[in-house]
């Protein structure tokens, strides 16, 4: 009677064994039979080292087969890289640092081609999936604490160049939220070069300082993205001038400065690295038919120089 009862157990203990085996198997296999492109528009600053990073993580842990390209700045290579991963026949393209207006089309041709395309933070409308942060909130949260910062009066220097999505949202909200604090002038509306943003920040924030060289004539300076920001202040701190800066991303330069002896004033730390590893996986649990978001929020939060210390250890230990 032992003897038929371990007979029994052993069987069954084997079905089970042969069951998890055959599941394993099954999920390996869909995952070996899994190709996505990254494509990077370029990797060029914090941020993009954290969505190439995030990315990279996600695309490793789920052990799908993957290839990696870096345009380096150029936007026509990086419609060239996005044709190739359509002729490789992948099964989806992350996008990263891509500008919306240039690759929209070919975003289009990867649809009919039944590729499906998980936009990072870039504002493709036809990307099948964007993960991002929530722009509007992020514009509204680094102009509010703006006026807040200079009593709702004073004159701003804003550092925009439109056809980025994101920023283009940011520029907007900007613009309501100086609606609402009539006090606060726009004294100059300067364009950034992309790449060697903070070289030509520094050099067009010099020249302006000399056409304004009163001290106080000048309040704050918006950025639509830390960069910006950054190469304004340097001229400002250079020129001992104490005005405000204001940013968005969370770069790492932007932050050492909120930490530092400058008046670079405040950010909002976006959360580029769990973009980059939510888009490898949002675009996988999509090609196995489980219901996804058409737009994934990643949380972001203000950072001041009473908060900064913490954040910036953060972003360290992830860009290492």
């Amino acid at each position: 009677m032992i003897f038929k009862k371990t007979k029994i157990t052993f069987f069954f203990t084997i079905i089970i064994l042969v069951l998890i085996f055959t599941f394993s198997s099954t999920i390996n296999a869909a995952q070996s039979n899994t190709k996505i492109a990254l494509i990077m528009g370029g990797i060029s600053h914090d941020v993009n080292v954290l969505w190439y990073n995030g990315a990279v993580k996600g695309l490793k842990e789920l052990g799908v087969e993957y290839v990696v390209y870096n345009a380096e700045n150029d936007r026509a290579r990086t419609i060239n890289y996005i044709e190739d991963a359509i002729r490789q026949q992948v099964d989806a393209i992350l996008l990263a640092n891509v500008f919306t207006d240039s690759v929209e089309p070919i975003v289009n041709k990867a649809k009919e081609a039944g590729i499906i395309t998980v936009s990072i933070d870039a504002g493709i409308p036809s990307a099948t999936i964007e993960v991002t942060s929530d722009n509007r909130k992020l514009g509204r949260d680094i102009a509010e604490e703006l006026a807040k910062e200079i009593n709702s009066e004073g004159n701003i220097v804003i550092f925009y160049t439109p056809g980025y999505k994101p920023i283009d949202i940011r520029r907007e909200v900007l613009g309501e939220v100086l609606k609402e604090n009539p006090k606060i002038n726009i004294i100059a509306e300067l364009g950034y070069a992309w790449p060697g943003t903070v070289q030509d920040t520094r050099a067009k924030m010099e020249s302006l300082l000399n056409k304004y060289p009163e001290k106080g004539s000048i309040d704050a300076i918006w950025g639509c993205f830390d960069l910006c920001t950054v190469g304004a202040i340097l001229a400002a701190k250079e020129a001992d001038r104490n005005i405000l800066g204001f940013g968005i991303d969370g770069d790492k330069m932007a932050l050492e400065m909120i930490a530092g002896d400058t008046p670079f004033a405040a950010t909002v730390l976006q959360d580029p690295f769990q973009m980059g590893e939510k888009a490898a996986y949002l675009a996988y649990d999509y090609l196995q038919g489980k219901d996804v978001p058409k737009t994934y929020y990643v949380p972001a939060k203000l950072v001041t120089k009473e908060n900064v210390g913490e954040e910036l250890k953060n972003l360290e230990n992830r860009l290492k």
